[in-house]
């Protein structure tokens, strides 16, 4: 019988491992939700590019449409000193560029930049927006890029 009554209940080196295997288990859940809180910033700027450089496809669209159907009104065009068409899509281009370029607060992507090219033998512009995203640690800063062909 006094045998019996040493084996029942449990010694503090089993609660001590259990404890250390729940503390472990914790730890690895705090890292996952870490790792996807991350994800998810760095998905918002990949969506937020996407819009940008849409934005800008339409915007280049549209410019087109008035090269090409002669519907070009200087005087109404948002221009500041009765410009031309191109002079139109510079300076949107640039009012575009100040959105990227802005703080995240305000809109605009971590160390964003963007360019816009025309390729005149293919007739088409592309819009390049670059912008640093952190991996897995506060030091690791990778650049990231979303590229759109616009074919006008």
């Amino acid at each position: 019988m006094n045998n019996l009554r040493k084996n029942s209940g449990v010694t503090l080196i089993e609660v001590l491992v259990t404890v250390t295997i729940v503390a472990i288990g914790f730890l690895g859940l705090l890292g996952t939700q870490l790792i996807s809180a991350k994800n998810i910033y760095g998905s918002g700027y990949r969506s937020l590019a996407t819009i940008y450089a849409t934005e800008m496809a339409d915007q280049l669209r549209a410019a087109s449409t008035q090269i090409n159907s002669q519907l070009f009104d200087p005087e109404n065009s948002g221009c500041n000193n009765n410009c031309d068409v191109n002079e139109l899509i510079q300076e949107k281009i640039a009012a575009w560029q100040n959105k990227i370029t802005a703080p995240t607060i305000n809109g605009g992507l971590p160390n964003g930049s963007a360019a816009v090219e025309f390729d005149a033998s293919a007739n088409n512009y592309r819009v390049l927006i670059l912008w640093n995203e952190q991996n897995n640690s506060d030091v690791d800063v990778r650049q990231q890029e979303f590229t759109m062909v616009v074919q006008l």
